[in-house]
């Protein structure tokens, strides 16, 4: 999970830590198997994950076609 998710919600590293999850920079988990965003990718984001790997984020289609090319 990356560092500081959670904090906009009140959740801090610490009580993602508590049930396990391990914390990661922002770079580290663009570049995983499975990226869980609740905002959309930016392009920059997309030229950093690995070919292949899982997205579930909203993209919103109709109205983001660059980014829906780029993936």
């Amino acid at each position: 999970m990356e560092a500081g998710a959670g904090a906009k919600a009140d959740f801090s590293d610490d009580s993602f830590k508590a049930v396990g999850a391990s914390i990661v920079s922002k770079d580290e988990a663009i570049t995983s198997d499975l990226v869980l965003k609740v905002r959309p990718p930016s392009l920059e984001e997309v030229a950093k994950m690995k070919e292949q790997a899982g997205l579930i984020s909203f993209l919103y289609p109709a109205t983001n076609k660059p980014l829906i090319e780029a993936l």
